[in-house]
């Protein structure tokens, strides 16, 4: 008895039951005899086999070799990649199984494509996380990741030997002295090592540098008392310590950072705050110093370790931030994929890990491009979007981390026509 009807005639049987509503039938078991009959039919097509002809199909598959071909006409070409396919057939859809026979009996032309696209592009997301992690070993970009909760302050030096603090979602460029060290309470010798691609993810803050302040010794606003210019004061206001720095023109409210970079950097290192009461400052107008502008409020404990790996991520809405832990905020059981330029502690991005199957539809200052899950990017024009399915809003890629990801061969349908 031939396996394959036998299969068939069951098959029938199971999706006429399925399809057939019984007295009592409520919507969820509805649902489920719909979807019963589905996978039959899929089942069924499977045991039919391939078509027995190439048809109206505009991208088909050997079902014997898996080769692809592009039919243009009454002839079909053999294509490099599925990509290629699909842009010049200009239609997205899955490729036609079909016999070796019906390929052998369709004029045959020129393999066509293009050299290195992606044998599928993948489905892209509608929103994604970044974050790029740095090891001694390796450099590790990795998208759609939930990090860890939390923010770590460090202190780094990138490729160029500066020093930033990052810290509060920001980078700031960390002056070489003494009294910016003690203000951090840092040894100077501590920082990491990490990559310009890590450093590009975060916006850049206002650089940690000594404080000058303007007529520093003159004697202060009369209702403080005996304090100077350039002197730090606190007080006590709603259970918070608050500090602030005299101005000849009254007092300016500074954060934890800002006042110890001001004791440690000025004209008397390590000076005490001195303490006022709120009646005092209530009599003092309020001024401003730019220099301080845009400091952190405080850092807390500068993670140091040599160590482990080094985080810095966006959210999706673009808030950024850094971690420290053991390894890259990876799903269990899944690995990013080595790159071919690679270069361990180097300047090149090591690996990237993209979900399997899905990719990253990006607008950057070259252009549109997609990242795929095998860590490349492609370059791509409006119409090669539209073929390939990747939507009308690109998503925007962040600042600097693009260019340290290798690029594929621009994707767009002239190319793809081009016979090799």
């Amino acid at each position: 008895m031939n396996h394959a009807s036998g299969d068939l005639r069951f098959l029938r049987r199971r999706a006429a039951a399925a399809l057939r509503p019984p007295d009592n039938s409520g919507p969820a078991l509805t649902a489920g005899a719909v979807l019963t009959a589905m996978l039959l039919a899929t089942r069924a097509v499977d045991l039919l086999g391939p078509a027995p002809t190439v048809g109206d199909g505009a991208v088909v598959m050997s079902a014997d070799t898996g080769a692809r071909y592009v039919r243009i006409g009454d002839t079909v070409h053999p294509v490099l990649n599925l990509t290629s396919a699909r842009l010049i057939a200009d239609n997205p859809a899955a490729p036609r199984r079909v016999s070796a026979a019906a390929l052998a009996g369709t004029a045959r032309g020129a393999t066509l494509g293009i050299p290195g696209a992606p044998d599928d592009v993948g489905t892209p997301l509608p929103t994604t996380t970044w974050a790029v992690c740095d090891s001694t070993e390796a450099t590790t970009v990795l998208i759609d990741q939930r990090p860890p909760a939390g923010d770590s302050a460090a202190l780094v030096t990138g490729p160029s030997g500066r020093r930033y603090l990052l810290t509060g979602g920001h980078r700031h460029e960390v002056a070489a002295d003494p009294g910016v060290n003690r203000a951090l309470g840092v040894d100077a010798g501590r920082a990491r090592p990490v990559s310009a691609t890590l450093l590009a993810l975060l916006p850049e803050g206002p650089p940690i540098t000594p404080v000058r302040v303007p007529l520093a010794g003159n004697p202060g606003p009369a209702a403080l008392g005996h304090v100077r210019v350039g002197e730090v004061i606190g007080t006590e206001r709603a259970g918070a310590r608050r500090y602030y720095l005299v101005l000849a023109g009254g007092v300016a409210p500074i954060g934890a950072l800002a006042a110890d970079l001001l004791r440690f950097t000025g004209g008397d290192p390590g000076a005490r705050i001195r303490p006022v009461s709120a009646a005092a400052l209530a009599a003092v107008p309020t001024a401003a110093l730019p220099a301080v502008a845009g400091l952190p409020e405080a850092v807390g404990a500068i993670d140091t370790r040599a160590d482990g790996v080094l985080c810095a991520g966006l959210d999706a809405d673009g808030a950024a931030r850094t971690w420290v832990a053991d390894a890259p905020p990876l799903p269990p059981g899944r690995h990013a994929v080595a790159l071919a330029g690679a270069d361990g502690p180097g300047p090149a991005v090591d690996a990237v890990f993209v979900p399997p199957g899905r990719c990253v539809y990006l607008s950057g200052p070259d252009g549109r491009s997609v990242l795929t899950d095998t860590g490349v990017r492609y370059p791509v024009d409006d119409d090669a979007a539209r073929v390939l399915a990747l939507g009308e809003h690109p998503l925007p890629a962040p600042p600097g981390l693009t260019a340290g990801l290798p690029t594929g061969p621009t994707l767009n349908r002239a190319a793809a026509a081009v016979a090799h």
